[in-house]
């Protein structure tokens, strides 16, 4: 009889044992997961380049609210094999001048403060308030994705504004900006006001658009819209 209950006991113990595990990796599957997003912005990417910098991107996607529709913002590239197209703020992890590898969150601060011409300098408390889109490419990229709420809106005019103030080239990697609302941009109806032409989508950034999970973050959008009204 006590062997009995020892075999039972030992096989509901193994029970909760799984239920927790899952309990524990389940967040890692919701890009939404307050857990997720709280592990994967302090989070290193696994694997380093050769040269020891980390094998990772992280990017900023910015978007507010005009009247119940939100907008989101995209930057247009000023130079390189890419230039001409729009995207996020965002860009390859890199080394903290003490020699250690950034955070995605560290990247995603300093890569949203260089491409805005500090216009947009995000606190970590920001960061961790957006939602959360990540990927582990076949070859072991790690990419992070935040999209965060913002109420202050800034033109083309305005970053070239700030750009006067600043030497640094990190800081005119962007020459335009372009609010499109998040519909639209899913829908590829997104309109250049210089050329008066469809915007042209980086190919990082348009092949992301093609993730049913990176289209759901910005449904989400829309849907809130609809909650408000």
């Amino acid at each position: 009889m006590m062997s009995y209950f020892a075999g039972s006991l030992v096989i509901i113990l193994c029970l909760i044992s799984c239920a927790l595990s899952a309990a524990v990796t389940l967040p890692f599957k919701s890009p939404t997961s307050t857990i997720f997003k709280g592990d994967i912005l302090q989070k290193r990417p696994s694997l380093l380049k050769p040269d020891g910098r980390p094998l990772g991107t992280a990017g900023v996607l910015l978007y507010t609210y005009s009247n119940g529709t939100p907008y989101i913002l995209l930057s247009r590239e000023s130079d390189g094999t890419d230039k001409g197209t729009y995207s996020e703020f965002g860009g390859n992890l890199d080394l903290k001048a003490d020699g250690t590898p950034e955070t995605f969150q560290d990247a995603c601060i300093r890569e949203c403060d260089e491409e805005s011409a500090r216009l947009y300098k995000l606190t970590a408390e920001e960061l961790s308030k957006g939602k959360i889109y990540f990927e582990t490419t076949p070859k072991g990229r790690e990419i992070v994705l935040c999209l965060v709420e913002t109420k202050r809106v800034y033109q083309s005019s305005d970053l070239r504004a700030a750009q006067k103030l600043l030497e640094d080239s990190h800081f005119k990697e962007k020459d335009a900006l372009l609010w499109i609302k998040a519909a639209d941009l899913l829908k590829g109806k997104g309109i250049d006001p210089e050329s008066k032409t469809l915007i042209t989508l980086r190919p990082f950034f348009r092949e992301l658009l093609q993730k049913p999970e990176f289209r759901k973050l910005i449904e989400e959008l829309s849907d809130y819209q609809k909650i408000a009204a």
